[in-house]
């Protein structure tokens, strides 16, 4: 039973950036700008840049099962 337990907490989430009070809006927003100012010159995006760009924004990426908590939302993963 334990080892089901720590299966289902640690393999089964998804990544999800969160703020205390962050908004979809307020996502959107830095998600979209920080994806533009992460694409390379050929068009590929740099998930580590993005997500330097996100946290120096105020967003923190955490591993979540499924539904999400509020206020937290999927970026590029």
């Amino acid at each position: 039973m334990a080892v089901l337990l720590v299966g289902i907490t640690t393999g089964c989430g998804r990544y999800y950036w969160s703020t205390p009070g962050g908004t979809f809006e307020q996502f959107d927003r830095d998600h979209l700008q920080c994806t533009r100012d992460s694409i390379g010159p050929h068009g590929i995006l740099d998930r580590t840049l993005y997500q330097t760009c996100l946290t120096a924004r105020g967003w923190a990426r955490a591993k979540q099962l499924d539904p999400p908590g509020p206020n937290s939302f999927r970026g590029h993963e």
